[in-house]
């Protein structure tokens, strides 16, 4: 379970390129996604204030924080945070314009509550740190989700349809959900849908 705190440097009052370069230097991690992703995609855009999406995304760590203290297993931590991060907050998927640059680009995610599974997948991983769970991405065929632990439990998460859970069957089966999910090329070449994603 990955509970440590971030490696990453704190992102309040250095420079996007400087933030990024340091988190190069900084190891395997784990680190602060969402900041990097902020960072990120300041880069192109360094007329925007970041000072309210971090808080944004300090209010959405706390309230996840506050909900998953009476979690007793991974389960109910996935359930959490899809009430706290889709039904509280509204981020979805974005399946009409799935190949819009923006659906990537962390200032503009968090400005229109829609992405990219790792876009969406980065705001799990931080709220879920944030209330004491582990939380990595996988290898999914095609398509990225999410693997949660908490207490020696885990829990298979897909942020792009509302952090629903997933069963490990239908990941197994060839062209996991593909009523729901939008598969990308090459998707059959993931041997082993269950490897864990580093930061």
């Amino acid at each position: 379970m990955i509970t440590s705190r971030p490696t990453t440097p704190a992102a309040t009052e250095i420079a996007p390129a400087e933030f990024l370069r340091r988190l190069g230097e900084a190891g395997e991690g784990p680190h602060d996604l969402a900041s990097a992703a902020l960072m990120l995609a300041a880069l192109d855009r360094p007329e925007k204030n970041l000072a309210p999406l971090r808080a944004h995304l300090s209010e959405i760590a706390d309230a996840v924080k506050a909900e998953s203290h009476f979690a007793r297993h991974a389960e109910s931590g996935a359930r959490a945070l899809s009430s706290i991060i889709a039904a509280h907050y509204g981020y979805e998927g974005e399946r009409e314009h799935y190949d819009d640059p923006l659906n990537a680009d962390m200032i503009a995610v968090i400005e229109r509550r829609r992405g990219l599974p790792v876009a969406l997948g980065i705001l799990y991983i931080h709220a879920a740190r944030a209330g004491g769970m582990g939380a990595c991405g996988l290898l999914s065929p095609g398509h990225f989700l999410l693997k949660l632990t908490l207490k020696g439990s885990e829990a298979l998460i897909d942020p792009f349809n509302g952090g629903a859970l997933v069963e490990r069957e239908q990941i197994s089966t060839p062209r996991f959900g593909v009523s729901d999910l939008i598969l990308e090329p090459g998707a059959e070449e993931f041997a082993d849908a269950l490897s864990p994603v580093g930061d």
